[in-house]
Formats: structure tokens, sequence, C-alpha cells
């Protein structure tokens, strides 16, 4: 009788430890990928020190390497705000109808390029006229590298545009969510 109580207790023993306590070839995967989307997030945030985005260079830089967006070249930079995101404000006077045409021509492919690049657009205004100004503001967002199915960290950047027509000013701001 003791020799079965012990061998129960053995069984048991093993059954428990097998379950609960011991590494599995898929608890070592998961640790493994856990690893991996630790690297790769800190590499992320890493790189993004890099960019000092109060500054025009800092911020045009980012633009251009995490977006491949620049900007067109009649517009001049006033100032970048720090509120719940950086904004980067643009702006261009004395705006002739051919260049209000470039600017949307521009405005509108880069809103294209976005989304071919698989970011998920959100419209909030296109070409809305109101009170002498046309207004055009939308959104984007894509799945960063390191999101897991839990957790998802978003790459985000929003256009707004702002054309006054009686003053014939531009304004372009252009936002980043970190």
């Amino acid at each position: 009788m003791k020799k079965v109580t012990l061998l129960v207790a053995v069984v048991l023993l093993a059954m428990v430890w097998s379950c609960g306590n011991g590494s599995s070839s898929s608890d070592l995967s998961e640790d493994s990928n856990s690893n991996s989307e630790k690297s790769m997030k800190k590499k992320y945030f890493e790189k993004l020190k890099t960019y000092d985005l109060s500054t025009e260079e800092g911020m045009l830089k980012r633009l251009s390497d995490y977006y491949n967006l620049t900007v067109p070249s009649q517009l001049s930079f006033v100032e970048i705000k720090n509120k719940d995101s950086r904004k980067m404000i643009l702006k261009a006077e004395n705006v002739t109808e051919e260049d209000l045409a470039k600017l949307n021509e521009w405005y509108k492919k880069e809103c294209q390029r976005l989304v071919d690049d698989g970011y998920k657009k959100t419209l909030m205004q296109d070409n809305a006229e109101s009170m002498g100004m046309i207004f055009n503001d939308s959104f984007y967002q894509k799945k960063t590298d390191f999101s897991t199915s839990t957790e998802w960290r978003w790459n985000s950047i929003s256009l707004y545009s702002v054309y006054k027509i009686d003053e014939k000013v531009y304004e372009l701001r252009i936002g980043l969510n970190e």
C-alpha cells in the first residue's frame, strides 16, 4: 500500500511539475518572441531619440525618414508646438491660384501615398469651405513592427491644411503622435 501511495504521489508531482512549472518549447518560443519584440521596441525608441523634434531640421528629417514626406518649397517654417503631440506649422503667403493648385496636388498625393504605404486613413475634412477658408484634415495610423495581438503601438501622422481665401494664405500643420 505504501508503494502504491508513493507511486501515485510521484505521478501527481510529475504531472503538476510538467503542466505548471516546467519550460516547454512553446514557453521558450514565447520568451524568444518577447525578447525579440523588446529588442525591436528598444531600437525603435532609441532611433526616435536621435531626432530633435523641437527643431525644424529634426522634424523634417523624421518626416523624411519615417513617412517619406518632403515639404513643398512654397511653404516656410513657422513653429513647432508640443502639447499632446508634436505639430510643425508651415505657411505660404500671397498664394496664387497656380501655387494653391500645386499645394493641393501635393497634399492629395501625400495622403494617397500614406494609404498606399499601409496607413489607415481617418478623414475629418475634405475641401470643406467655411467662413472664407478651405479646410483639409486627415489622420493616418499604422501598427508598428513591435505591436502584439494584445498591445498595439501606432505610428501616426496628421495632415491639416487651411487656405484663407481673402488673405491668400495657406497653412499646413503636420502632427506626429509618439
